[in-house]
């Protein structure tokens, strides 16, 4: 079998924009030395995070605990109107953007063979891959999102708006480090995202690239870091994989755990926060809720096995036959609610985040992206004239 890449943390750089700007609450200046080849439709100030995030009662499970919120900023309610551009092909009219029904998740689209995901070449390259969105919708992918085949399984780096027919490099890390080799020419979608601990490793090394570069690489992680926490998962969970495959860990960790009780989605909600063993992890607020229903199976069916697997690492310090025993039964001595109604914490969380620092970045494909940062969390905020896309944030 073709060997994969010899492990190398640093990947060249498949993404060479020029610097952002500061910070500073004007945009950047076009033709100077760090503009940032934004369309003149993007070149404003920065966009403020939704004034209000609303939190809702949580839903628990086991170690896990997620707490539903609502937010303003959201893509406005209006139905698609394919008058002028459908059987043109030219895409969307400017005014039917950003309405919810102009923003597609991109699994899905996959799934429907709308977007196409590939090897850059023949070759194949780690760090980026080929996107074509052949639809007449903006189509997202959010940071972690998992593709499966072609020559190794991928993960994406960074949240990426795909404009409507386009073609776009995203940047990506292998989570596979045993195969390079094709298995399909094109990626499919995955019903696992990738786990909070993973991705909060892939935000701060993003962080560590952009900073490195001074700000011209803001979407590159360090692959030797994402294989680690990959091999660290694999290791919790008792995986064996041939491939050291992340895919292989979650589908062996979801059968095992199979009598565990799912967390529904509510109704009306655009995003949420994660904690895992009354710890936050992460926050996310989507453009609308019908985006955050489609994201929820896979980025908390994630988060639930995380927190499964960190439940039985406790056990088993305590007790080393406890996770044989535990895997055998049902989730009943472990469904307690860890909050009886919003805690304090959260509300302070959510303040830290509307008052946190910004800065733009360069974009990999449509929309705005903002770096948020604090002395607890990193974060990206993706926004289409304005109007929330996608806020995701690790602690």
């Amino acid at each position: 079998m073709t060997q994969p890449p010899e492990r190398n943390p640093h990947h060249h750089n498949e993404f060479p924009h020029r610097a952002s700007s500061a910070g500073r609450n004007e945009p950047p200046t076009p033709g100077s030395n760090n503009s940032l080849h934004f369309k003149s439709s993007e070149l404003k100030d920065l966009v403020n995070v939704p004034s209000r995030i609303v939190p809702a009662k949580p839903l628990s499970s086991g170690l896990l605990t997620v707490v539903p919120l609502r937010s303003n900023g959201r893509l406005k309610k209006r139905k698609f109107d394919t008058k002028s551009g459908a059987k043109s092909g030219k895409g969307l009219r400017k005014t039917d953007v950003p309405y919810r029904g102009c923003i597609k998740m991109g699994t899905r689209e996959i799934d429907k063979r709308r977007v196409v995901i590939q090897e850059l070449d023949s070759h194949g390259r780690v760090p980026v891959l080929h996107a074509e969105n052949d639809s007449l919708f903006h189509v997202l992918f959010v940071e972690g999102d998992q593709l499966l085949g072609a020559k190794q399984n991928r993960v994406c780096n960074s949240t990426v708006l795909l404009a409507p027919k386009s073609t776009s490099k995203i940047p990506v890390s292998c989570v596979e480090e045993g195969r390079w080799q094709h298995v399909s020419t094109e990626f499919s979608s995955s019903k696992y995202h990738a786990s909070p601990s993973l991705r909060r490793r892939m935000v701060a090394t993003k962080e560590e690239s952009r900073k490195r570069s001074n700000g011209r690489d803001a979407h590159s992680t360090n692959q030797g870091a994402v294989w680690d926490e990959v091999s660290q998962l694999a290791a919790l969970a008792s995986v064996n994989s041939s491939t050291k495959a992340m895919e292989d860990v979650f589908q062996h960790a979801r059968t095992d755990h199979h009598n565990e009780r799912p967390l529904i989605c509510p109704k009306g909600i655009n995003g949420w926060i994660v904690v895992i063993d009354d710890q936050i992890k992460s926050l996310d607020l989507f453009g609308s809720p019908k985006l955050c229903q489609q994201a929820w199976p896979r980025m908390i069916r994630s988060a639930q096995i995380e927190a499964r697997l960190q439940e039985y690492q406790h056990d088993s310090q305590r007790n080393p036959t406890t996770k044989s025993k535990r895997s055998k039964g049902k989730d009943k001595q472990h469904s307690k609610i860890h909050f009886s109604g919003v805690p304090q914490g959260i509300k302070e969380f959510l303040r830290e985040l509307q008052q946190s620092h910004r800065e733009i970045v360069p974009q990999v494909a449509a929309g705005l992206e903002q770096r948020l940062s604090n002395q607890r969390f990193q974060g990206s905020y993706l926004t289409l004239q304005n109007r929330l896309v996608h806020l995701g944030v690790t602690i």
